[in-house]
């Protein structure tokens, strides 16, 4: 081989180890939103800020993972997660009540409370596969992933509760719970159900330009999952706290009367979709961009501008409703997003953080 050659080929691998690399990156993708009360205050339980008015919904979907890229295998990306997802769906006097009995104070500012909550929560560990194709006018990514359960509770509560003065309550209250560890009624796993379960999930990425200048990216996550604990503790009862009884002592007292069932159960259950889209048009360095979302059965849209800083792009977007500005930066290896509608985290209601560092060797 003589010289000429030699370096040909230095020149041809070096530029394929160029294009043709590895990449590691580390990443977290959550957002959260409440108008019952400050998304840390639900997390934590410990509410500190009275409900507003009209307070009946909130979720919080938090994913972390590892993913590795091979440069030989450039169409599969390989993913380790783990996923948190808590929904509630309630209404006002059911979040009135619950921020008084947290705070020790006695339900009076209604005279009846109807009380109503669909609570649920799930936190799993998952692997997962990503293929992407690029056809000739769009790019199509599909995801798949298994995931163990570690923890799931799915709690629906109904009826009318009074309060009095002494922090007692009277009403009556339909029960039924699915749950792995934590419960309402404190019931205790002596060995008698399952702390897992498994499941699937399907996500689905594509990206086209239907006009020139126009790019439009959407993302459908959990568009299709399904998920099992098959041995999960179980409760079904009726909860009426108006019996009254005489105690040894000549005083008249109430008691709650629990009927009802406690076991154990299989249950299906599946996780609402996550539906992003992305419209956004270019006019010389600037783009203009349009974001429709729609998480935990809330629609949200935003408006703003992507510009060009060096090597990099920095984004720039409201939500006109919310009154929800949002931060991003994008380059090769870094991206960073953040949205809150306070400047305070405690005190905000809608609270959303993205961000990937990425190794390329």
């Amino acid at each position: 081989m003589n010289i000429k050659s030699f370096f040909s080929c230095t020149l041809l691998f070096s530029s394929m180890h160029v294009i043709a690399q590895h990449e590691v990156s580390t990443y977290v993708y959550s957002n959260s939103f409440s108008n019952i009360a400050p998304v840390l205050e639900l997390a934590k339980d410990e509410w500190q800020t009275p409900p507003k008015t009209d307070a009946d919904n909130g979720f919080s979907q938090t994913r972390i993972g590892l993913s590795y890229q091979p440069s030989y295998w450039q169409q599969f990306t390989f993913h380790i997660e783990q996923r948190l997802d808590y929904f509630v769906k309630s209404n006002p006097d059911t979040a009135l009540g619950y921020y008084q009995e947290s705070n020790k104070t006695p339900l009076l500012s209604k005279e009846n409370y109807q009380a109503k909550l669909d609570y649920f929560a799930n936190r799993s560990k998952g692997l997962g596969i990503t293929f992407e194709h690029q056809f000739e006018l769009f790019l199509l990514g599909v995801k798949g992933s298994y995931w163990g359960v570690d923890y799931f509770r799915h709690s629906f509560v109904s009826g009318n509760v009074q309060g009095r003065e002494d922090n007692s309550l009277l009403g009556e209250l339909n029960y039924q719970e699915y749950y792995t560890h934590n419960n309402f009624l404190k019931r205790p796993n002596n060995g008698g159900w399952d702390n897992s379960g498994s499941g699937y999930s399907f996500d689905v990425f594509t990206e086209f330009m239907p006009w020139e200048n126009v790019l439009v990216r959407a993302s459908f996550i959990d568009i299709y999952n399904q998920f099992t604990v098959d041995n999960v503790g179980f409760t079904r009862a009726n909860i009426n706290t108006k019996g009254s009884f005489v105690d040894n002592q000549g005083f008249s007292s109430f008691r709650p009367l629990l009927k009802g069932f406690e076991g154990e159960s299989e249950h299906d259950f599946r996780i609402p979709e996550h539906v992003a889209i992305e419209l956004s048009y270019k006019q010389r360095e600037l783009s203009y961009v349009a974001n429709l979302l729609r998480q935990g059965d809330i629609n949200f849209v935003q408006l703003g501008v992507q510009l060009p800083w060096g090597e990099s792009q920095i984004k720039l977007l409201i939500d006109p409703v919310n009154l929800v500005p949002q931060l991003g930066y994008e380059s090769e290896w870094f991206d960073f997003s953040l949205a809150m509608d306070k400047l305070n985290p405690n005190k905000a209601m809608q609270l959303s953080l993205a961000a990937r560092i990425s190794i390329l060797f």
